[in-house]
C-alpha cells in the first residue's frame, strides 16, 4: 500500500518523520507507531484492518538527504504507485499531523433532545447527520478544504493508481479500474463501510480503466500539463520530477523522446503552448525557453489541436535537431540543458502590448509598419520593469505552421515570437522563446517567403 499525503509547513511547525543517513540504520531496525506523524499512525490502522504488510511512506522510504537515492526512488513514482495494491489519499487535512480517521469517524452530526409535552413526560431525544446531496461536486467539496489537491507530488500519485481509497472532509471515496463507490452515495441507499468497499469486486462503473484505446494521447497530456500546472511545489525544481512517473507510462504508449514535458513526435502542437494567467520566470535553470516547465503558471493549448494531427499541418521550419539533457538519473526528470535546432523562415517583427492584464499578455504583430497579426506574450510585463506598459518591442518572428483552427473554419497560421540573446551555439544564433503569434490564412507577407530561410537554435 501507498501513501498519498501532504508533508505540511516546511518552517520546522510540521513534526514529519523523515529518513536520513543518521536515522537510517534505527529505521531499518523498527519504528514506533507512537512516534510517527497522526496521518501515518492512521494508514497503519488502514493496512493492517485490509491484512497488508508493507506501506509505502515517501518521507521514510527514501533517504531525504541523499541526493543520489533521491533521484533513484523518484524515478520509480510510476511502479511504485501503479504496482501498489492500493492507494490511500489523506485528501482533506493540512499536513501531516492531522487524523483523516478521526474526521471520517466523527462526522458532522449532533444529538438533540426532545421534550414534547412535559405534563406528560412525553421526552426522548433524536439525532441528525450531515449527508450531502449526491452529485457531480460531491467528492469535489469533500476534498477542496484540503492542501492535499493543490500539490504538485500529489497529482501523479492519484492518477497513476490503480486503486484508491481517498479520505475526504466527513466521508471516503473508493474507485479502482472496474468501480467506483462513495460513502453515503450507495445505489442501494446503504452506507457502505470503506474496509468492505476495497474488497468488493462488483462491476459497476468504468473509472479508473486505463484508456487504452485513447484516439489521441498527444491531447490526453496536453490535458494532464494543464491540470498539473494549477498544482504547486515547494521546491520549483520538482516540476519535471513530480511528473517523471507519469511521462515513463506515457512513453511507453506513444514510442517517442521526451523532451522536458514535451513530445518528439508532437512537436509542432506541443510546442505552441499559451499562458493564460500569471507567470513567473524562474531564477534558476529548469528547462528550455519553448518548454511550458521553464514558467510557473496556467498553460493551455490552442484547440486547432483537436482538428489536425501534425501530419495534417503545412510546416513552414524543419526540425533539425532536438535535445534535452537529463540533469540526474531520471531520463523523465529535471533536465540542465536543452536545445531546439530549426531552420526556417525568420523576420524581425515588432510586437505592440494591448490589453495588459493578471490573466492575458496579448499583442499585436506588425511588419514594416502594417498590422499583420495577432501575439501572446508568455510572461506580462515585470513590475520592476522600465518597459511602458504599451511598448512597442521589437523580436524575431518564426514561422511555423499552418493548421485548421475548427472543422468547418479557415486554418491559422503560427509561430514562435524569440528574442535574440547575442550568443552564437555551432555559429548559429541563439533565440529564446518569449512567446506564439497568429496570422490570418493567406496572410503570409512577401518578405516571409523561403528567401528568409535561416538556421537558429532555441535554447
Amino acid at each position: 500500500m501507498a501513501l498519498s499525503y501532504c508533508w505540511g509547513p516546511i518552517d520546522g511547525t510540521s513534526k514529519l518523520l523523515k529518513t536520513t543517513h543518521e536515522t537510517l540504520a534505527s529505521r531499518r531496525e523498527k519504528i514506533a507507531v507512537d512516534t510517527m506523524p497522526q496521518t501515518f499512525q492512521d494508514a497503519i490502522i488502514i493496512a493492517r484492518t485490509l491484512g497488508i504488510q508493507y506501506l509505502w511512506i515517501d518521507s521514510l522510504c527514501i533517504i531525504q538527504d541523499d541526493s543520489r537515492d533521491w533521484q533513484i526512488e523518484s524515478s520509480k513514482m510510476a511502479e511504485i504507485f501503479s504496482n501498489a495494491y492500493l492507494t490511500l489519499i489523506s485528501a482533506s487535512g493540512s499536513g501531516c499531523n492531522d487524523s483523516f480517521l478521526s474526521q471520517y469517524l466523527a462526522g458532522l452530526s449532533c444529538t438533540i433532545p426532545v421534550d414534547l409535552n412535559p405534563e406528560m413526560a412525553i421526552q426522548g431525544q433524536f439525532s441528525i447527520r450531515l449527508r450531502r446531496f449526491p452529485g457531480s461536486s460531491d467528492k469535489m467539496a469533500e476534498i477542496l478544504t484540503g492542501k492535499w489537491i493543490s500539490r504538485g507530488w500529489t497529482f501523479q500519485e492519484e492518477r497513476l493508481a490503480r486503486r484508491v481509497l481517498m479520505f475526504g472532509e466527513n466521508k471516503y471515496f473508493f474507485d479502482c479500474r472496474t468501480f467506483e463507490q462513495a460513502q453515503d452515495t450507495d445505489k442501494r441507499g446503504l452506507r457502505p463501510n470503506w474496509a468492505t468497499a476495497v474488497a468488493s469486486t462488483k462491476d459497476e462503473i468504468k473509472f479508473r480503466k486505463e484508456n487504452v484505446q485513447l484516439d489521441n494521447h498527444w491531447e490526453h497530456w496536453q490535458t494532464l500539463c494543464r491540470h498539473y500546472a494549477y498544482r504547486e511545489l515547494t521546491f520549483p525544481e520538482d516540476k519535471l520530477p513530480a511528473i517523471s512517473g507519469m511521462a515513463s507510462k506515457m512513453a511507453m504508449k506513444v514510442q517517442s523522446e521526451y523532451l522536458a514535458g514535451l513530445w518528439k513526435d508532437n512537436l509542432m502542437h506541443d510546442l505552441f503552448w499559451e499562458t493564460g494567467a500569471v507567470t513567473t520566470k524562474l531564477r534558476k535553470y529548469r528547462a528550455p525557453s519553448w518548454s511550458w516547465v521553464s514558467l510557473d503558471g496556467v498553460i493551455n493549448w490552442p484547440l486547432w489541436r483537436t482538428f489536425a494531427s501534425c501530419s495534417e499541418c503545412t510546416t513552414y521550419c524543419d526540425v533539425l535537431d532536438v535535445r534535452t539533457t537529463p540533469n540526474g538519473l531520471d531520463p523523465y526528470g529535471a533536465v540542465k540543458d536543452g536545445f531546439l535546432k530549426v531552420r526556417g523562415r525568420l523576420q524581425e517583427v515588432k510586437v505592440l502590448r494591448v490589453g495588459e492584464s493578471k490573466y492575458q499578455h496579448p499583442g499585436k504583430l506588425y511588419q514594416q509598419g502594417i498590422e499583420i497579426g495577432s501575439a501572446n506574450f508568455d510572461r506580462g510585463i515585470e513590475s520592476n520593469s522600465n518597459q511602458v506598459h504599451s511598448s512597442e518591442e521589437v523580436y524575431q518572428g518564426l514561422l511555423m505552421a499552418e493548421c485548421n483552427s475548427s472543422e468547418d473554419g479557415e486554418p491559422l497560421i503560427r509561430g514562435l515570437v524569440l528574442a535574440k540573446n547575442g550568443r552564437k551555439r555551432e555559429g548559429h544564433d541563439e533565440l529564446e522563446r518569449v512567446g506564439t503569434f497568429t496570422l490570418p490564412s493567406g496572410g503570409i507577407p512577401d518578405e516571409w517567403n523561403s528567401d528568409a530561410e535561416q538556421v537558429v537554435v532555441i535554447i
